[in-house]
């Protein structure tokens, strides 16, 4: 059996980033405001969960994680039955669940962090994903990917 990491991080960052709005204090819309001008932004979230430094970081420990554990597994798991390997297994996974859980969390912060400084830098008020965005907007990805240490492509 092998410990296993399921890799959704663009589908999780674009949850994400579609509350960053609100979240970061963003929109600064309502019934009063309603002749307020929205700037909006987008960010392409598989860019992101590639390029920047603290998600690749992430995915780096997780690696490492997951192939320590793999071996701690398999050294405890030698001389034990099936069933007691199903059990062991089963902890194994629960417990690398967990880290993951703590390391996507921290990285995530940091994205929602930075785009929240990016989008009122460049004086956006909603910043959505991508895929979102049909017709116009401002593409703050590199200016994201940039802001967090990576190199963006511009």
């Amino acid at each position: 059996m092998h410990l296993r990491i399921p890799f959704r991080f663009p589908a999780i960052l674009a949850l994400v980033l579609v509350g960053v709005a609100a979240a970061a204090g963003l929109t600064g819309w309502s019934l009063a405001r309603a002749d307020r001008v929205s700037t909006i932004g987008y960010v392409d979230t598989a860019r992101v969960a590639n390029e920047f430094p603290d998600m690749k970081a992430m995915r780096q420990q997780l690696e490492k994680e997951t192939a320590a554990m793999q071996q701690e597994y398999d050294r405890n798991s030698a001389s034990l039955s099936q069933e007691d390997k199903v059990k062991l297994f089963q902890e194994y996974q629960a417990k690398l669940d967990k880290k993951k859980e703590a390391l996507v969390s921290a990285a995530l912060a940091k994205v929602v962090q930075v785009t929240g400084d990016v989008a009122k830098k460049q004086g956006l008020t909603v910043v959505l994903e991508k895929q979102s965005v049909l017709y116009g907007g401002a593409d703050i990805t590199d200016a994201v990917i940039r802001a967090g240490g990576g190199q963006g492509r511009k």
